[in-house]
């Protein structure tokens, strides 16, 4: 039986991935120990290719003609394509937003901490990190902005932080700033929004959510995210 080689190796990582992440209490994996289905296709697939290889290894055949050599490249990908959609049937469904909603476990104290003394939903909080750095509190943008909820130097300045990549700075400095917007425009999030990610005069100059794709986007992707996975 002829296997395309990275098929194997992306087999492996996917089973070695799976042995890391049971292992954590925080998350279930995908892979996890308790899918015994998916575990036993692992092996079998795994035991399938390594005796292929062996066999086509140890068969002493001399090196075949080009026919037979794309003869066997088309099998070996049509192989590939098969065992591919066994292990996508056998691999349980999981909910994606459950994944998503986690991504700032971390931070979820201090999120509820500056949701309750800014006023500030705590799903906007959480979507608005996600949307900002997708988590990752030493996030740099091309702009300068910085940190989880990246704020520009002039404003992280302006709000008393001396460390915007520090998580606890960063989004209570982000949180206030965010308050003092939905305040600004009367309770309007995406005006609120609108401005936090172009600024102030952008929204003031349109009188509205600016025209720019960017923004647009940005201001419809924060609010869904708020309202379908962290809501």
């Amino acid at each position: 039986m002829a296997v395309n080689p990275s098929t194997m190796a992306q087999l492996l990582s996917l089973s070695l991935y799976s042995g890391i992440q049971s292992q954590s209490s925080d998350q279930q994996s995908p892979f996890s120990s308790t899918d015994h289905d998916a575990a036993q296709l692992f092996g079998s697939l795994l035991t399938m290719m390594m005796n292929g290889s062996y066999s086509n290894s140890s068969s002493g055949r001399s090196i075949p003609s080009e026919r037979s050599s794309s003869a066997s490249s088309l099998s070996s990908t049509n192989t590939d394509q098969m065992l591919w959609q066994q292990l996508a049937d056998t691999l349980p469904t999981r909910n994606i937003t459950d994944s998503l909603k986690k991504s700032n476990s971390d931070y979820d104290v201090i999120i509820q901490e500056m949701s309750a003394k800014y006023s500030v939903p705590a799903p906007l909080i959480r979507s608005v990190i996600d949307t900002e750095s997708g988590g990752n509190p030493n996030s740099t943008s091309s702009s300068g902005a910085m940190g989880l909820m990246q704020l520009m130097p002039g404003t992280a300045a302006e709000l008393g932080v001396t460390n915007p990549y520090d998580p606890a700075q960063n989004i209570e400095a982000g949180t206030r700033y965010l308050s003092h917007l939905i305040k600004r425009y009367n309770g309007d999030d995406r005006l609120a929004l609108a401005a936090y990610n172009a600024g102030s005069g952008a929204v003031q100059k349109y009188g509205g959510v600016p025209p720019f794709p960017e923004t647009q986007t940005y201001v419809s992707k924060v609010l869904n995210k708020a309202q379908q996975t962290y809501g």
